[in-house]
Formats: C-alpha cells, structure tokens, sequence
C-alpha cells in the first residue's frame, strides 16, 4: 500500500472511532439524565425554594382574526428558562457541555393560556429541551396560541389590541415564581402577514383567585395590530 493511501486509511479509522467514541459518550449522557430526571416532579428543592421560571415569547404571525368570535390566534415561539435540578460533569462525558431530552422525559412548566387555549406539543412535534450541565434548562417550542381579544370596539382593525395571559396551570407562586423579566420580540414577525404590528408588551401579573388563597403569577403579552 502506498504511503499516501497508508495515511488517508489510518485517518479514515481515526475518525471512525472519534465518531464512535463521541455518539457512545453522547448516547450515555442522554441515559444519565433521562434515569435521573422524573417528568413528573417539579424541581423544588424546598418548600421555600420555587422554581424561578423566566417567560418571553417571539411573536412569528397573527394567522387568524374572527371578529364574531372576538378571538385571534397566533403562531409564537414561548422561550422558558428555568433549572432542572440536575448537574453533571462534563469532564466524565468527554467534555460535553449539555444534553438534549424530549419533554416526555423532563419536567417542563404546565403552562396554559388563561384566557384562550395554547398547543405546545403538538404543533410541531416534541421540541427538545436543552440541558446544560449546571442544571440549567431552555425550551423553546413553537406553539399556536389562540386568545379572546375583545375586538368589537375596531371593526375595521386599524388599531386593535389583544392580550394573552399566560402561566402555570396548577403551581402557585409558591411553587413556579416568574421572572420578572419578559419581552416580546417580532424581529422574526412574517413580513408576509395579513396583518402589521405596531405595538407589543410583556409583564408579570400577580393575583389571587377565589377558589385558592396562594398567589398566582402569569405574563401578560400585549400586541396591538392593523390589517393590511
């Protein structure tokens, strides 16, 4: 076998086995995580201790306006932040820095629209959940959130206005704290939309309801629209 050939085989195994070696490390990282998380228990490591979710949504399009029903639906992308409660050492998964798992295997935030109804899973597919190796967790999916907005005051839609109340289902403030930093962006907003923004805002609300004394948080999403 000629030198050159000799080189560019051995280079050949080399890589293979770099390859090999990575997808193995990667492959029990990912059973690490998975055997010591549980989708089903929040990470609270205390009953004084909630966990600090942070909330922000990109706005990508308003899909639909139904004047008669007083309902807009958007298509969004709810970026959450928040700690898993679980670490590892890079230097043990041959220096990865973090781990992808499917939500069905983390526990992820219950979030639900308050004032209309939010489809996270099944838009797209289950969008991964990025785990980094301090405990830190981000997950973005893209989700189809549908809002009543009254609309009745802007029949023609030149300057109209909807709200989207967003937050945990079941967890009160003394389990998932919000953040109280949000925002809105619309640098990615389809420059093909029926519909233009000319307004957007983001904050955190904090309430009580009458079935239970514990505080509730949820974001409040504002954007205001006109028709093309």
């Amino acid at each position: 076998m000629a030198p050159k050939s000799l080189v560019l085989s051995l280079f050949g195994i080399f890589m293979t086995v770099q390859v090999h070696s990575s997808e193995f490390l990667s492959q029990r990282l990912v059973e690490y995580m998975a055997r010591e998380s549980n989708p089903d228990v929040i990470p609270q490591k205390s009953l004084d201790t909630p966990v600090k979710l942070g909330l922000s949504m990109t706005l990508i399009d308003i899909k639909d306006v139904d004047q008669r029903k007083n309902q807009v639906e958007i298509d969004a992308w709810l970026a959450m932040t928040w700690n898993c409660g679980i670490t590892f050492d890079p230097t043990e998964f041959n220096n990865l820095m973090n781990v992808r798992l499917p939500p069905s295997k983390v526990w992820v935030p219950d979030l639900a629209v308050y004032n209309g109804d939010i489809d996270l899973l099944g838009y797209i597919g289950h969008q991964n959940v990025l785990l980094q190796y301090d405990g830190n967790a981000l997950w973005i999916p893209p989700s189809k959130i549908r809002a009543s907005c009254d609309l009745a005051d802007d029949k023609l839609l030149t300057n109209a206005t909807c709200r989207v109340k967003i937050g945990s289902w079941t967890y009160s403030a003394h389990h998932i704290y919000l953040n109280d930093e949000t925002s809105v962006d619309i640098s990615s907003y389809n420059q093909d939309s029926k519909y233009n923004v000319t307004n957007v805002s983001a904050k955190k609300v904090a309430r009580t309801y009458s079935c239970c004394p514990e505080e509730y948080h949820h974001i409040l999403f504002t954007f205001s629209f006109v028709k093309k």
